[in-house]
């Protein structure tokens, strides 16, 4: 698993750096749902299946939601955490992982 503040870092850079104003807010509201998932016990992944430069789509998986965020240059959108079953959850924790493998 990622270190929580080391994610939160990465992925304020990253946003930052993608779209200014956007990214920061971006990065902020993420950082809140990784802190509140840590208080939860949730374990986490962050992954950013797509970044082409102009536009970036980065996944927050915890053992309990998803959410899913996208950004560019002229837009910021936070896709609703959609609630999963937590055994789903888990799976697609443990399916990520084995990727890294």
């Amino acid at each position: 698993m990622l270190e929580n503040k080391e994610t939160v870092e990465n992925i304020e850079q990253f946003l930052e750096s993608a779209s200014n104003n956007f990214g920061r807010e971006l990065a902020h509201e993420m950082s809140l749902n990784v802190s509140w998932a840590k208080k939860q016990g949730h374990d986490f992944k962050i992954v950013v299946p797509m970044d082409h430069g102009n536009f970036a789509t980065v996944l927050l998986v915890t053992s309990a939601f998803v959410r899913s965020y996208e950004v560019s240059k002229k837009r910021k959108v936070i896709v609703d955490q959609f609630l999963v079953g937590k055994s789903e959850c888990r799976q697609m924790l443990e399916l990520m992982e084995s990727f890294e493998r």
